[in-house]
């Protein structure tokens, strides 16, 4: 559990959870999950930032970041959807997960008959069922985007990924694609006690 300085809790987190805390000036960041960025690198890049809008969060690897400054909080899970954000309204205050169904079950919410009967029909296109949960009440962060928390105003969504330009040569990206993999796998393996590969035999 990470607390405000008021002592009202800020985060609750299962145990077995890693949670990188740094403080920032005007609030903290908190990493929740395995952090494919080494600590200062990511020091360095929030502080760029004035507000929790225009902090250059990147991809931080199979973790949420938690931003809190200024009384703003920004909450974002991963690129591409592994680790997503749920949010909803308990007892008045706005409360985000990285699990809808413990916001379910605090909730009590009643199942989303109509989205549930959309999911497995066939031929439903993605978005149509995109940004929402199998309950009541309960919403979720689409992928690229990240939420922000205000108090006394409504949550809202917000994209922090683009595509990058269709510019480059497949040789040149290529190139940055093996670069970025060799620089992860680099930092996850020096923190990693156990590292395993699964090969399919095929691609690999």
């Amino acid at each position: 559990r990470v607390d405000y300085p008021s002592g009202n809790a800020w985060i609750i987190a299962d145990p077995e959870v890693q949670i990188h805390l740094e403080p920032l000036p005007r609030g903290a960041v908190a990493i929740l999950g395995d952090c494919a960025i080494p600590g200062e690198a990511l020091r360095r890049i929030l502080r760029a930032g004035t507000s929790v809008a225009d902090a250059k969060i990147p991809d931080v690897g199979d973790a949420i970041v938690v931003l809190h400054r200024d009384g703003d909080t920004r909450i974002q899970g991963t690129l591409t959807g592994s680790t997503t954000v749920a949010w909803a309204h308990v007892e008045g205050d706005l409360v985000a997960s990285d699990s809808a169904l413990a916001l379910a079950q605090v909730l009590d919410a009643p199942l989303d008959e109509r989205r549930l009967a959309l999911a497995i029909a066939e031929n439903v296109p993605l978005h149509v069922l995109a940004g929402g949960t199998y309950w009541e009440g309960v919403r979720t962060v689409p992928p690229m985007h990240w939420l922000r928390i205000t108090p006394g105003r409504p949550a809202r969504t917000f994209r922090w990924w683009h595509p990058p330009a269709a510019d480059r040569t497949l040789a040149q990206s290529g190139s940055t694609l093996r670069d970025s993999l060799l620089a992860v796998l680099s930092d996850t393996l020096e923190s990693a006690p156990v590292v395993s590969a699964d090969l399919s035999g095929g691609l690999d």
